[in-house]
């Protein structure tokens, strides 16, 4: 029951993070962490899970894979991944 709320978590984020603005001074960090928020997550696991994807993918290809639809898969993986060490 855990993965299936972590997977909701996961994808409400990463599609938020490509839909939804944000007034952050990082646009991209500042749309995941609303995002993520948004599907229930705590502010400190939306920023660890942030942090976790920006050092597996470095900024650019963050940004570049956070604007695609659908999801990259392996994006969607990592982001479980890092929800799941965050949590630890």
């Amino acid at each position: 029951m855990k993965a299936v709320k972590l997977r909701t978590l996961a994808t409400v984020a990463l599609i938020n993070a490509a839909l939804v603005g944000c007034s952050d001074s990082d646009p991209i960090r500042g749309q995941f962490i609303s995002g993520c928020m948004h599907a229930g997550g705590p502010k400190s696991d939306c920023q660890c899970i942030f942090g976790k994807l920006e050092e597996k993918y470095g900024r650019e290809d963050l940004d570049r894979m956070s604007m695609e639809y659908p999801p990259n898969n392996a994006l969607m993986e990592s982001t479980m991944k890092a929800a799941l060490a965050c949590r630890k």
